[in-house]
C-alpha cells in the first residue's frame, strides 16, 4: 500500500482512474487560462462596440442638419480690390452731374447683386453693404445663406458663374416728390427718392454650357445731388442708398 493509499485513499483512487489529472487541468485552466481569454474577449467586444458607436455617431451627424452645408471661401490674395478705386465718368460741361453718377452707381449695383462668383462673394457683399439699407441688406444676405433652400451658394456652388450685362436703364423721381420745386428753394437736398428700372442679360456658365436669360430689375433709391463746393474746392458727401430691390424675368 502506498502512502497516498494510506493517508488519502480518495486521491489515490482519482489518480488511478485519471480523474485527478482532469480536475487538476480544469483548476489550472480556471485559474490561469480562462481569465486571460475572457479579458481578451472583453477587450475585443469593447473595441467593436466603440467602433460601432463612433460609426453610428458619424452617420447620425451627417444626417443633420438636413440642409447641405457649403463652405464660403473668403479670398484675400488680391488686396488691391479692398481699396477705393477711381472711375472716370464723362459729364458734359454745364450739366447736372447727378444723373450720370446715379446711372453708374445703379448699373454697378445691379451687376454686383445679380452676378455670382464663388470666390468673390465676400467682395460683392462688401460693395452692396455700402449702398444698401440695413433692412434690404438682410434680405440680400439670405440669398447666400446656406440655411436658405433657395441660396445661390446651394444652387451654383463653385461650379457655376453668373455674369450680368445691363442693356437698358431708366430712372424717374419718386412719386409725390417735386424735384423742380424743391430745387428752387434755397436748401440742400438730401435723400431725394428715385425709381430706377434696369434691363439686363445674365449668363450662367458651367461645364454643361452657357444659359442666357433676360431680366428686369426695379430699384427704389434715395440719393443726394452731386454738388461741388467751390469755396472748399471739393464735392459735398454723396449719399446713395437702395431701399428696395426686385427682379423679374423678361419673356
Amino acid at each position: 500500500m502506498s502512502k497516498i493509499d494510506k493517508y488519502n485513499p480518495e486521491i489515490a483512487e482519482k489518480i488511478r482512474s485519471g480523474i485527478y489529472y482532469k480536475e487538476a487541468w480544469d483548476w489550472y485552466a480556471l485559474k490561469y487560462i480562462y481569465p486571460v481569454s475572457q479579458r481578451t474577449f472583453f477587450i475585443f467586444i469593447s473595441v467593436a462596440a466603440m467602433f460601432v458607436t463612433i460609426s453610428s455617431l458619424v452617420i447620425l451627424y451627417n444626417f443633420y442638419p438636413l440642409k447641405v452645408r457649403v463652405p464660403v471661401v473668403v479670398t484675400v490674395g488680391d488686396m488691391t480690390q479692398d481699396y477705393a478705386q477711381l472711375t472716370k465718368i464723362t459729364i458734359p460741361e454745364n450739366t447736372d452731374p447727378t444723373p450720370p453718377v446715379m446711372e453708374y452707381l445703379v448699373r454697378r449695383y445691379v451687376e454686383k447683386i445679380e452676378s455670382y462668383n464663388f470666390r468673390q462673394i465676400d467682395r460683392q457683399l462688401t460693395f452692396l453693404k455700402q449702398f444698401t439699407t440695413p433692412v434690404l441688406m438682410k434680405e440680400i444676405e439670405k440669398r447666400y445663406d446656406t440655411r436658405n433652400l433657395d441660396s445661390l451658394v446651394l444652387l451654383y456652388r463653385d461650379h457655376t458663374t453668373r455674369t450680368v450685362q445691363v442693356t437698358n436703364y431708366t430712372v424717374a423721381v419718386g412719386e409725390g416728390f417735386d424735384l423742380a420745386k424743391a430745387q428752387q428753394k434755397d436748401i440742400v437736398l438730401k435723400d431725394v427718392p428715385y425709381r430706377a428700372i434696369v434691363d439686363f442679360e445674365s449668363e450662367e456658365v458651367n461645364l454643361l454650357g452657357t444659359t442666357p436669360r433676360k431680366w428686369r430689375a426695379a430699384l427704389d433709391i434715395t440719393m443726394s445731388p452731386v454738388i461741388y463746393d467751390r469755396a472748399a474746392q471739393k464735392f459735398q458727401p454723396l449719399d446713395f442708398r437702395v431701399t428696395s430691390y426686385s427682379v423679374s424675368p423678361i419673356q
